[in-house]
């Protein structure tokens, strides 16, 4: 991912066979050569695997669709692996791993039909041809989609109180995620289009 807050990688695999065990050393999310502040004892940064059907996570779970967050603090998660993760399903689809700074929030699980975290509501997150993005917070905000690949699909702001709609009929199938971030805070939402 571009910005200076995420870091991410396309995860390429040849030969492999399903299911498949990805492993991570979970020690790492409290390194100070992160570019994130320290939190001791919380990590400095937590780790998103994201993927794509017809991919299925086995482990840590069936019902993690999508994301799972990897880190071995949880404040309030369904959809964890401390330090390794199964997939599973009918085949191989494209999948990548991302890292933010750690900031104890909850992480969402599932595709729901609205989300909202705090200053920001986005709905439907399952899209189709547009999706609609609130903000309920007094300062202007940027936005960026990223497709699984990290790369930045669209971009645009926010106003204060505002609500924008934003078209997404050209956008490929799968799963995405939109980033939305003000002076304060970011936060991150899962959009998938079948």
């Amino acid at each position: 991912m571009t910005d200076s807050n995420s870091l991410g990688e396309p995860v390429c695999v040849w030969h492999a066979y399903l299911p498949l065990k990805i492993k991570w050393d979970r020690t790492l999310f409290y390194s100070d050569s992160l570019p994130y502040g320290d939190q001791d004892p919380a990590p400095r940064a937590k780790g998103g695997w994201y993927f794509d059907i017809p991919m299925i996570c086995t482990d840590p779970g069936i019902d993690c669709f999508g994301t799972i967050l990897m880190t071995d603090t949880i404040v309030n998660a369904s959809c964890y692996a401390t330090d390794s993760i199964v997939l599973g399903g009918n085949g191989f689809s494209t999948f990548w791993f991302g890292i933010t700074p750690w900031d104890g929030l909850e992480w969402p699980s599932g595709i729901e039909a609205a989300e909202t975290q705090n200053e920001w509501q986005v709905y439907p997150t399952l899209i189709n041809t547009s999706v609609q993005v609130k903000n309920n917070g007094p300062s202007h905000s940027v936005y960026r989609v990223y497709d699984i690949w990290g790369r930045v699909v669209r971009e645009g702001t926010i106003s204060p109180f505002d609500q924008i709609i934003v078209d997404t009929q050209d956008w490929r199938c799968g799963l995405l995620i939109l980033i939305i971030s003000n002076q304060h805070r970011e936060s991150s939402f899962k959009l998938l289009k079948p």
